[in-house]
């Protein structure tokens, strides 16, 4: 345990470094919340919050902070958070209210996890664009999407690059911010 926790640190502190560009992306946790009129406290913002969030453990943590930084580099404002419960993430997306949350999850463990955590922001956010990436998954994408319940307006990615494309497309360039109901 102790090997694998100094890993998955150093690997956070690796990514944070190669990531970590004052001019240009925002460091973690500095990033306001998008209001419903598009500004964030008293500065005009034309892209939506996307807020990366772990599914499970320090693995989907991890990736969670890659993915931000990787959406960051693109001009995206990007916030991963850490690890916590599902309370505590729910209270992280109502503080910041982001225009998409993305789920990170590394298979096999984090499926269930990612799973519910999707059914909980979809039912506390209908309207809000959750996209589940389920890193390296090889099976069939349309039978796991149904299996996680993806709903029309979503999405499930299994690569970096699938994501970083659909962020790409003007399909996603238009996210509503999320409304708690």
């Amino acid at each position: 345990d102790d090997t694998q926790n100094f890993i998955f640190q150093s690997t956070r502190e690796i990514i944070e470094e190669l990531g970590d560009n004052p001019s240009e992306t925002p460091k973690r946790g500095e990033l306001a919340a998008i209001s419903e009129e598009g500004s964030t406290r008293g500065e005009i913002v034309d892209r939506p919050v996307i807020l990366c969030v772990p599914a499970r453990d320090d693995a989907d943590d991890v990736v969670a902070t890659m993915l931000s930084q990787l959406l960051s580099q693109r001009g995206y404002r990007s916030q991963s958070i850490p690890m916590g419960t599902t309370a505590e993430i729910l209270s992280q997306v109502d503080e910041l209210r982001p225009g998409c949350v993305c789920i990170s999850a590394l298979p096999p463990f984090a499926l269930g996890h990612a799973r519910g955590l999707y059914a909980k922001l979809k039912a506390r956010y209908p309207g809000s664009t959750v996209l589940v990436c389920l890193w390296q998954f090889d099976g069939d994408a349309q039978r796991a999407a149904t299996l996680l319940g993806i709903t029309k307006g979503d999405g499930f990615f299994n690569a970096l690059p699938q994501v970083l494309e659909h962020f790409a497309s003007e399909t996603a360039t238009a996210l509503p911010v999320v409304q708690q109901v």
